[in-house]
């Protein structure tokens, strides 16, 4: 597995800065998401339904980078991916409706998330190392690491400027993956998917509170919320840099307490309820406090 996580990290390095040459020619700052589209599909073992579900993806992420799409549209589309890809782990009818809804929600969980401020790059990092540590099937290890791989080289080449951001292209290859992933552990049992889910927790509980604000506050859609945990951080913070330590540390303990759950899931559990409900009430995750936050 570990040829892989090599493998992308070279690959991503190399392809960046041709990548932003392009993205400069183009006036297209989005495009840096199609390195991780390179890496999952030249760095992972070959499988045919694996890469054409990568694909399909990416050629979504890159038609949202030009343009809007209807909602709902969007939502049948990753609907039918989830089934196509649920169904191949899970076969009763409950199971494969719960995965798609659970399949869907991680996407848009992922997919949804404002990246101009936001340290997203490092959270889907730790998220995704974490991942490989709590999922049950040993095949989308390859391409959590594979993930992780090009991470690191765009947390690199990032370093001291944002030259390139990841986009819906990016965001998107991650979703899927990490939720092909997570819905993956369900066959293998609920101690490996509810591992997972903890390591997600704060990306769950972020996209579900925007949906409690956009029906109590009768906004319409759950896109481009600006009132999302980085930026409740910020304002309880008024400091960038002491906003970003606490955002890392906020993902990094939920992802730990998922790799512990292996262990203790009582406790883990208890941890993460108490911790969520916190979070709710610390930073008013249900408060709305309006768009140009």
């Amino acid at each position: 597995m570990l040829w892989s996580f090599i493998l992308s990290f070279l690959l991503s390095l190399i392809s960046l800065p041709i990548i932003r040459k392009i993205s400069i020619k183009y006036n297209i700052p989005y495009f840096g998401g199609l390195s991780i589209i390179f890496s999952l599909l030249l760095c992972t073992p070959f499988n045919i339904f694996q890469k054409f579900y990568i694909i399909i993806f990416g050629f979504l992420g890159i038609y949202l980078d030009f343009k809007t799409i209807n909602y709902l549209i969007k939502l049948s589309i990753e609907a039918l991916l989830g089934y196509l890809a649920v169904s191949q782990y899970l076969s009763n009818p409950v199971d494969l409706i719960i995965a798609i809804l659970f399949f869907i929600f991680i996407i848009n969980s992922i997919q949804n998330k404002e990246e101009k401020r936001n340290p997203l790059s490092i959270v889907f990092l730790i998220s995704s190392l974490f991942l490989v540590l709590t999922i049950s099937v040993p095949f989308n290890k390859y391409f959590l690491l594979s993930i992780s791989g090009s991470l690191i080289a765009y947390v690199i080449y990032n370093f001291s400027t944002r030259k390139i951001f990841l986009g819906n292209t990016g965001k998107y290859a991650i979703g899927s993956i990490f939720g092909i992933s997570v819905i993956s552990s369900l066959s293998k049992g609920y101690v490996y998917f509810f591992a997972s889910i903890i390591v997600l927790l704060p990306y769950l509980l972020d996209t579900a509170a925007g949906i409690f604000r956009k029906i109590i506050y009768k906004k319409h859609s759950i896109e481009n919320d600006k009132n999302n945990i980085f930026n409740k951080v910020f304002e309880k913070v008024k400091d960038r840099r002491k906003a970003v330590f606490v955002f890392l540390i906020i993902y990094l303990f939920f992802s730990l307490n998922g790799f512990y759950f292996l262990f203790n899931p009582y406790i883990s559990l208890f941890i993460s309820v108490l911790f969520s409900i916190f979070i709710i009430f610390k930073l008013e995750l249900f408060k709305y406090d309006g768009d140009n936050k």
